[in-house]
């Protein structure tokens, strides 16, 4: 879930890197890429560099949640070996009470 007014470029979801037990230095043997989003997915995918073990999706554009509601993408997590698996994420819009009374 993210607020609608949530600001770009300072706005984060974070989500946990997947893991291979079949390398000890895990993290320099996967690829990670955003498939199959929504068209104008607001949102970049980011490795972060503090050893938290997180990907993040990095909001880049201003949401509105009377227009789009919620967005879809699947991360798909490679090996150096070519197997993959996949996660669906669906992010929600949470309203804020934007609107003055009529």
């Amino acid at each position: 879930h993210i607020l609608e007014n949530s600001p770009p470029y300072q706005s984060k979801l974070f989500i946990q890197q997947a893991y291979d037990y079949d390398y000890i230095d895990n993290q320099n043997q996967l690829k990670y890429q955003l498939k199959n989003f929504d068209e104008n997915f607001p949102f970049i995918l980011e490795i972060n560099d503090d050893l938290s073990n997180r990907l993040v999706l990095l909001l880049v554009e201003t949401l509105d949640r009377e227009i789009i509601d919620s967005y879809n993408c699947t991360l798909y997590v490679t090996d150096t070996n070519g197997h993959h698996t996949q996660l669906f994420i669906k992010i929600i819009i949470d309203d804020v009470n934007d609107q003055s009374p009529m």
